[in-house]
C-alpha cells in the first residue's frame, strides 16, 4: 500500500460531496432516487454521516501504511537475537497501539500535526463505535479536507523515510 490510496479516498469523497450538491440542488434527482426525506435538512446530516465514513476510510488506510512502515523497517538481523526480535516485532505489529507508533512519529513531523491525527483517532473510534450516545463525544477534528491534508503529511513522512 502506497500513500497514493490517501489520495483516492480524498478523490471518492469529493466525488460524493458534488453527488450529494447536485441532489440537494436538483429536485428531479431527487424525486428519481427511492428514499423519503421528512425535512430538507437531512440531506446535509446523511452528508455529515458519509463524511464520518471517509474519515474511517483515510485514517484505517494511514494506520495500514504506518503499519506496514514498521514491518518494512525492520532491517539485517545480524544475529539470532536479532532476527527472533525482528520476528516478535512481525508478530505483534497489529497489536501495537497505533498512539505509540505515533508518538515515535514526533521525532520526524511536527508535533502538532501529531496532536492532530490522535484527535483525528479519537473521532474515528468514536464513530467506528456507533457514537453511543451515552459515551464521551470527541469534538470532529476539523474540516475533512484538513483532515485528509494532515493525513496525507504524516503519511508522507512516513514513506518518504523508507527510502
Amino acid at each position: 500500500m502506497d500513500i497514493s490510496i490517501i489520495d483516492e479516498i480524498q478523490k471518492r469523497y469529493e466525488l460524493t460531496e458534488c453527488l450529494f450538491k447536485l441532489f440537494k440542488k436538483d429536485g428531479r434527482i431527487r424525486s428519481q432516487v427511492d428514499y423519503e426525506f421528512e425535512h430538507f435538512s437531512e440531506i446535509d446530516d446523511k452528508m455529515e454521516a458519509i463524511k464520518d465514513l471517509f474519515i474511517i476510510d483515510a485514517f484505517a488506510a494511514f494506520e495500514r501504511l504506518l503499519r506496514n512502515r514498521l514491518l518494512n523497517s525492520l532491517g539485517a538481523q545480524e544475529n539470532e537475537l536479532s532476527a527472533s526480535l525482528a520476528q516478535l516485532v512481525r508478530n505483534e505489529s497489529e497489536y501495537i497501539r497505533i498512539e505509540s507508533l505515533l508518538d515515535v512519529l514526533k521525532s520526524f513531523t511536527d508535533s502538532r500535526r501529531i496532536g492532530l491525527i490522535k484527535q483525528i483517532k479519537k473521532y474515528r473510534d468514536w464513530v467506528a463505535h456507533g457514537k453511543r450516545p451515552l459515551t464521551y463525544s470527541p469534538v470532529k477534528p476539523a474540516d475533512i479536507y484538513i483532515i485528509f491534508e494532515a493525513i496525507r503529511l504524516v503519511a508522507v513522512t512516513v514513506t518518504k523515510n523508507n527510502e
